[in-house]
């Protein structure tokens, strides 16, 4: 399972062939026609300037946080307001994300893209049509924001067990046993509160631009494989 197998925008899908380096790009044009095509991946960053001032005020975020958290004493109480504020940052970053109005067309791909890529990991093969996708789930275990969640939630359990468990042997029970929680939770979808932030269910017009990529990208796949 490739975690970045396909990739939402504001008008399509990209999905990935990591080992060719391809990309087929599903997109749906101003005459409302469905275009598909293919060019290698390209690395480059639409946003600069939004990328900049996120980096920015993580950077303040945490020389705030820092400055806090010297006059605090206790170790055990600074380990809560460090956790607590890696948690609050995430939520509010996703939650003024999921405001933005210029993203919910990219929202519903996003949505889209976990449909067609659901049905692909529990068929491994493209469906014969578009309704199939309809009633696939929007949610994906493999989804950004959802790895995000995993992190975020071993840190939080690990730094816990570490820090106010009293024995060194368990202390490294408490962290095999957070590893194990965190797959499980994982594994059944249990750690998708971020990915609601950004996606919004689609329409049959998003899920028909990802259905004829994903029919595509299946071929190319199958194509790559014989090589």
């Amino acid at each position: 399972m490739d975690l970045e197998e396909a990739c939402a925008v504001s008008d399509g899908i990209d999905f990935h062939i990591p080992k060719s380096n391809l990309v087929i790009s599903a997109r749906r044009n101003e005459e409302e026609q469905i275009v598909i095509s293919k060019h290698p991946k390209r690395e480059k960053n639409e946003r600069p300037l939004q990328t900049l001032q996120g980096m920015i005020l993580v950077i303040l975020y945490a020389l705030l946080l820092s400055i806090s958290i010297n006059y605090i004493e206790s170790a055990k109480i600074r380990t809560i307001v460090v956790l607590f504020a890696m948690w609050a940052g995430v939520f509010v970053y996703y939650f003024l994300k999921s405001k933005r109005k210029e993203d919910f067309a990219s929202f519903r791909y996003h949505a889209a893209e976990h449909k067609a890529l659901n049905y692909l990991d529990r068929y491994n093969e493209a469906p014969s049509e578009v309704s199939f996708l309809m009633n696939t789930s929007s949610y994906s275990v493999r989804c950004g924001s959802t790895m995000i969640a995993v992190l975020c939630t071993i840190i939080t359990l690990v730094t816990l067990s570490v820090v106010f468990l009293p024995w060194i042997w368990l202390k490294v029970i408490g962290c095999i046993l957070s590893f194990v929680v965190v797959f499980l939770l994982w594994a059944f979808d249990f750690l998708n509160f971020f990915q609601k932030f950004v996606i919004r269910e689609p329409t049959w017009d998003e899920v028909e631009v990802a259905y004829e990529g994903l029919k595509e990208y299946v071929k190319e796949r199958k194509h790559e494989e014989i090589r």
